[in-house]
């Protein structure tokens, strides 16, 4: 009897243990729990947004303040559009559409 009561006392305790954790499913993707991991900031950012797109929701994250469109006049602008590697903010915000439109170039 008191080896049945201890393999019991045993078995109940190592249970509490491995719940002790209490890792969620809202922990898996949030931004403390993916740094910690190793993951990129870009990386968390796409993790981000999908998650809000999934729930729909508007994403309100990092922007970054150097994409304002008013920056350097009509010079500044021209610059902006003919350089092809600039951010432009418009990753996983761009609605897929049937035809083609000059913001695809």
């Amino acid at each position: 009897m008191k080896k049945l009561f201890l393999i019991l006392t045993i078995l109940g305790l190592s249970t509490l243990c491995a719940n002790a954790g209490e890792f969620t499913v809202e922990d898996s993707h949030s931004r403390d729990y993916l740094e910690n991991t190793g993951y990129s900031s870009s990386t968390i950012e796409i993790i981000e947004r999908s998650h809000a797109r999934a729930l729909g929701e508007e994403y309100t994250g990092y922007v970054d303040r150097t994409l304002s469109r008013n920056q350097g006049g009509w010079f500044g602008k021209f610059l902006r559009y003919l350089d092809p590697s600039l951010d432009s903010d418009t990753f996983m915000n761009y609605d897929i559409e049937f035809y083609s439109h000059f913001n695809d170039l």
